[in-house]
């Protein structure tokens, strides 16, 4: 087959991830085409795929907004507990139709033309492979476009039982965890309204809003042992793919840094993205807490610059803005992250204990799911204190228990065939498509 992926959420961790995914299906002898902004052709060549660079103007002005927009609402919100944090973005007016109709509508109309330039640049394609946010992009239902979707985030949500983006636990029967449920679905509906006129039919009628089952088939990268199984399955149609991290050593590897090469401790992987990298104040305040401990840290910034945090102020930190983080996981001790997915994947497939400081969304469901498990430790922005989190971290590195769990998920990860199943599932779904001659090329 030939295969075109590109991913809707414009981020490194998601073209990394589907990049990945793109390097088994190759393996497999497909034809794979990764199309995106140039911005991430270094990423995809390094997985040896062939890239197709979309005009930058479809992204335009828009991403850099939304990025910042988005550094200001973390900065802002996320020292406060999920009802707390809704409350106050609603009475600030967040989710007013004069804030929503930049925000969201903009961000899929963004996503939906970059994909129509990718469609109509490989009209050959046999299937679209593309990662799913909360939103179908309208291309996707207006045309008949064979496609598999990847969730690439935690996947609570998927769990109809669950209580997604609060960080609570499996089981919870929580007050709050259903007083923040019946908010989230009041907040949804409200963004739902705000692309609302993007689905809308000849007829009138609205043919999508909130979406998250995929048409045909779909997939979402959680380890199984760290899965949801004491909910109702997740949505029909949904796979479960184990590890998605590839260990390929191209010899660059991670030259050790000078500064700390000498010095005492263990040595500590810190890493909280790019939208939490570019809270000054909350950095810095970090920073410092960090300075104060007896280990080593390597600290990535997330591409915001570095000077920015006086880099030379700190004898046991090194700072950096982008680094290759499977060849330092492959070294240190320890990681303190946000809870991104895709660097909790990775820190596992390593078998590195974590502690996770999440910042938003689905960072908060992998914190409690790393607590739960014992396979780590979690630290909420609103219960954040220096001395606890020194403490944490000397508690993690010791715990006999956590390094053990980490292993073991470890050690399921890397024998697991779930991808190779995965492949076979995408050549049965492609193989039935064309046999009932339900494939039909776009008409873009």
């Amino acid at each position: 087959m030939k295969i075109l992926i590109t991913t809707q959420i414009d981020g490194v961790g998601h073209v990394i991830n589907l990049a990945r995914f793109g390097v088994i299906l190759k393996r497999r002898r497909h034809e794979v085409i990764f199309a995106h902004r140039k911005f991430y052709r270094s990423i995809v060549e390094k997985c040896s795929l062939d890239f197709l660079e979309l005009d930058e103007n479809a992204f335009g002005e828009v991403g850099p907004k939304i990025h910042t927009e988005l550094i200001n609402l973390v900065g802002k919100y996320s020292f406060l507990q999920p009802v707390r944090a809704i409350e106050s973005l609603l009475n600030d007016g967040f989710f007013e139709p004069s804030f929503l109709s930049f925000f969201v509508p903009k961000a899929v109309l963004m996503s939906d033309t970059a994909l129509r330039e990718a469609l109509q640049k490989v009209p050959n394609y046999d299937l679209l492979v593309i990662d799913q946010s909360n939103f179908k992009l309208p291309v996707l239902l207006e045309e008949n476009i064979p496609h598999v979707d990847i969730y690439p985030s935690n996947p609570l949500v998927l769990h109809e039982r669950g209580f997604p983006w609060g960080g609570f636990s499996e089981n919870t029967s929580s007050e709050s965890s259903k007083v923040f449920k019946q908010m989230l679905d009041k907040v949804m509906k409200a963004i739902s309204g705000s692309i609302k006129h993007f689905y809308l039919k000849s007829d009138g009628e609205c043919g999508h809003q909130f979406h998250l089952k995929p048409k045909y088939l779909g997939f979402y990268h959680y380890p199984e042992s760290l899965d949801y199984h004491n909910l109702k399955p997740a949505l029909d149609n949904y796979e479960r793919i184990d590890s998605l991290v590839i260990d390929a050593d191209d010899g660059n590897g991670f030259c050790f840094p000078e500064k700390l090469q000498d010095k005492p401790g263990k040595l500590i992987f810190f890493s909280i993205g790019t939208i939490a990298s570019g809270c000054g104040d909350t950095m810095n305040d970090i920073l410092e807490v960090l300075a104060a401990s007896p280990n080593r840290f390597i600290v990535t910034m997330g591409g915001n610059t570095t000077s920015d945090y006086q880099p030379d102020k700190y004898d046991n930190l090194w700072l950096c803005d982008f680094v290759d983080q499977l060849a330092v996981l492959k070294q240190v001790d320890l990681i303190i992250f946000h809870g991104g997915n895709n660097t909790m994947m990775e820190a596992l497939y390593f078998g590195v204990p974590m502690i996770i400081v999440p910042q938003f969304l689905d960072q908060l469901d992998n914190a409690q799911r790393v607590e739960d498990k014992k396979i780590g430790r979690r630290m909420f922005r609103w219960e954040f204190d220096a001395a606890k989190l020194l403490d944490m971290i000397e508690d993690v590195l010791l715990d006999e228990q956590i390094h053990k769990n980490v292993a073991e998920m470890s050690s399921s990860m890397r024998s697991s065939r779930s991808a190779d199943r995965a492949v076979d599932l995408i050549e049965e779904f492609h193989s039935k498509l064309c046999d009932n001659g339900q494939v039909k090329k776009s008409s873009l």
